[in-house]
């Protein structure tokens, strides 16, 4: 599932709740706190962080601190294109790009097989 969630995740984190057996969520162009981020990863879910992530400090942190396990990346928005985020969000996360890439397909194979 993907979700893209403003101002609600309290809102839906008491819908995913009926929903013990799913798969995987997605929180699309996510945007907020390392606070936020925590308690999705640590129920499983996964983040997506666009350009817009990089414009906000407090997503930045969030981004830093967001397991590999947990993270994916988008472009959607953006006329910049997604190797100009994944360059930007090595060095934001103090990785190679190759390391990124393959974190961020590691979570793709898990989800989509």
């Amino acid at each position: 599932m993907i979700i893209h969630c403003v101002r609600a995740q309290s809102e839906i984190l008491a819908i995913l709740r009926h929903y013990p057996n799913l798969k995987a969520a997605i929180f699309h162009g996510f945007i907020s706190s390392p606070e936020q981020a925590s308690e999705l990863t640590s129920r499983g879910y996964f983040l997506s962080f666009g350009f817009g992530a990089l414009r906000s400090p407090k997503t930045v942190n969030a981004l830093r601190a967001c397991p590999s396990s947990a993270l994916f990346l988008e472009s959607d928005t953006a006329k910049n294109g997604i190797s100009t985020l994944y360059e930007q969000v090595a060095e934001v996360r103090k990785v190679d790009i190759a390391t990124l890439k393959r974190e961020i397909y590691d979570n793709y194979i898990r989800i989509f097989g």
